[in-house]
Order: structure tokens, then C-alpha cells, then sequence
């Protein structure tokens, strides 16, 4: 297949409650024909799908992997869902949005590797109201500012020229070559987002990779079953060797479990509304750092909830039959179940939450 026949990909990546879905949506509906067909493919911490119930309401194309991380976990079923993709829906681009904890490297490498498909850009959205809060707490968050085409300053609209500046001093100090743009509201331009033709993170030599880069046998067997001929560029050995200590390596198969803790629950019993959003306004931010769910209000609504640091959007669902579905990610121990569980006054057991903590 030849790189003008291939269908371009466009990886967003982005911490928790950045704004990816936001600018994805606004992307596809700029770009909303019937001779133009985009095709979204959403990764999820944990096992609530939120994002496909979004493109339903929206008539989006979309495909949603969840329970892992398509850079590591998921890598060699992202191969497939890509795959699925080409044959089923006959896109003429794709975007991949990851979950908040993926590294950029191997999802770059697992497009490159199929000849049908051209990796056209990987774009980094940067939350500008909380980027100061949370680069410090994720290194993931370090590497996605470091490894992209193209940073999306997101949310600019929330805060003062100081913070800002303050913002960008703090990318710059990351990453000072790559682009920089602000968004008002999750809109950009779509000229400015695809075309970005990437030349991150091209294919060599996998084994050679794992020799050099990996110090344990499992993360070789893991590069090796999930991904053939892969290796690291220049920028994706600096990857490796700036993330955490030793053996955790841009294949880490455990490194969404160092990021967040998580609580996932699941529940036929419905949510009063004024609970749920007190809840999501007055949790301290630093304990709760994103809340996602399908929420059947007890006024007899479903709605979809989107909660980041405080703030939050509730938009109304009308093609939703299933049960109640929340995520909540943060730093918690799991005494704060029960709060959770008060604070929603939900009458909740072990069937329908639970609690996964994050590696320490």
C-alpha cells in the first residue's frame, strides 16, 4: 500500500480531564460529510465507556477499548481494533485518543508497523487550569509534552494571561521546538491539526530495543509478543530513560496502575442530582482528580457526567438503557469507598464497586 493510499491516523494524548474528547468532537464536527468519514477509537481507565454513549448522541463512528492502556496492556489489541476498523468502516482518517496514562511511543509504533495506515500527527493537550497541579504528580504527563507534534494549550478561556505564561514557561522548559497553540473552548482549526505529517518515533529493530532498553526478560517477551519489528528512535530511548525507576520502561505493562487509584462502580439504584454535584464541587482536588459516568438521576434522567478538578458538564443521554456507570480517579486509600458511597447515598457491596489502587 502506498503512503498516498494509506489512511491517516491522529493520536491525541493528554493527562486526565485535559480535554481531548472535547476537541475530538469539535475536530469531527468540522469535518462532518458524507465524503469524509473519521472513525474515533477512545482508550479508558477502568471499565466504564462513557465516550461511546458521546459519539451515539452525536452519530460518531467510534470504537472504545477500556480495562488498560493501548500503549502497553492493550498494545497488541489496539493493532487489532485498528485492523477491525479498516475493514468494517472504511474510514478516510482515524483518530486515537488515549486514556490519560499512555505513553505516546508504542501506540505510534503499533500504526506505523501497518502498511495501510500513515501516523500523521500526535497531538498533546495540556489542561492549563490544572497542568500546574498535576506535572509535578505524573511523569506520563512529562512524556506526552515532550513526545508530540503539536500541544494544544486547552481551557486558556478559564484563566488569566498570568497563568498562562506561567504555563507555558513550564511546557517550554519541557519541550521548547514543538508548537504551541491555545484553544478557546476545545476548538481548533482542523488545517492546523492534520498534515503534521510525524516523523516521531519511526520503526527499526525491536530486539535491538528490548537489548538495550530493557532490563528484565518479561519486558523483552512483552515488546516481542505485542509488536514485531519495533524499536526506539532516538527520542524514544530518551523516553525510557526518564521515566521511573528501573524496571519500568515506555512498555511497562503496570504504569497506568502507578498513575491514578481508581473506584468503578456499577448500580441499578438511580443518583439524586444535587448529591452527585455537590459531591464532584467539594471533594478536595488533590484527592479526586477525575469523575466520569452514565448516571441515572433519580428524577428519571440519564446524563452523562464529565467532572475534572472541581468542575463539570451533565449532558443528557436519550439512546441509554443500561445500568448507572461511574469512574472516579485520584490518590485515595480504600476508606474512601465509603465515602464515595455516602456522599451519592448509594447502598453499594462489593458486586457493584470497586476499588483498584494505584502501585506505591
Amino acid at each position: 500500500t502506498s503512503i498516498d493510499q494509506s489512511v491517516p491516523v491522529t493520536v491525541f494524548t493528554g493527562y486526565l480531564g485535559a480535554g481531548k474528547t472535547t476537541i475530538i468532537l469539535n475536530t469531527v464536527k468540522q469535518c462532518r460529510s458524507d465524503k469524509y468519514k473519521i472513525v474515533w477509537l477512545k482508550n479508558e481507565i477502568g471499565d466504564v465507556e462513557v465516550d461511546s454513549q458521546i459519539a451515539k448522541e452525536n452519530n460518531i463512528a467510534s470504537r472504545e477499548m477500556v480495562n488498560g492502556c493501548i500503549c502497553c496492556v492493550l498494545v497488541g489489541m489496539l493493532g487489532d481494533a485498528l485492523e477491525q476498523i479498516l475493514a468494517t468502516e472504511k474510514p478516510d482518517r482515524i483518530i486515537v485518543e488515549t486514556s490519560g496514562s499512555a505513553f505516546p511511543a508504542p501506540i505510534a509504533w503499533e500504526v506505523r508497523k501497518n502498511p495501510k495506515l500513515v501516523l500523521d500527527g500526535i497531538v498533546t493537550v495540556i489542561d492549563v487550569l490544572n497542568f500546574p497541579g498535576y506535572k509535578d504528580k505524573s511523569q506520563t504527563a512529562k512524556m506526552q509534552a515532550k513526545y508530540t507534534d503539536l500541544i494544544l494549550l486547552n481551557k486558556t478561556e478559564l484563566v488569566d494571561e498570568r497563568k498562562i505564561d506561567s504555563v507555558l514557561d513550564d511546557v517550554l522548559e519541557l519541550n521548547p521546538d514543538t508548537p504551541r497553540i491555545q484553544t478557546i473552548q476545545g476548538v481548533v482549526d482542523v488545517q492546523v491539526l492534520f498534515g503534521l505529517d510525524s516523523k516521531l518515533f519511526q520503526l527499526t529493530d525491536a530486539h535491538s530495543a528490548c537489548e538495550q532498553e530493557h532490563t528484565h526478560d518479561d519486558h523483552c517477551r512483552h515488546a516481542n509478543s505485542t509488536s514485531t519489528n519495533m524499536a526506539a528512535a532516538p527520542a524514544a530511548t530518551a523516553e525510557a530513560a526518564e521515566l521511573p525507576s528501573a524496571p519500568v520502561s515506555h512498555l511497562d505493562i503496570t504504569h497506568q496502575s502507578r498513575e491514578v487509584d481508581l473506584i468503578s462502580i456499577r448500580t441499578t439504584e438511580s443518583i439524586d442530582e444535587q448529591a452527585l454535584t455537590t459531591f464532584v464541587t467539594t471533594v478536595e482536588t488533590d484527592v479526586v482528580y477525575r469523575v466520569k459516568g452514565v448516571i441515572r438521576l433519580s428524577n428519571g434522567e440519564c446524563k452523562l457526567l464529565n467532572a475534572v478538578a472541581g468542575r463539570y458538564t451533565l449532558e443528557s443521554v436519550q439512546a441509554y438503557s443500561g445500568d448507572t456507570k461511574i469512574s472516579v480517579m485520584g490518590d485515595f486509600s480504600a476508606s474512601f469507598v465509603k465515602i464515595v458511597s455516602a456522599k451519592l447515598s448509594l447502598q453499594l457491596t462489593e458486586q457493584n464497586i470497586q476499588y483498584i489502587p494505584r502501585l506505591r
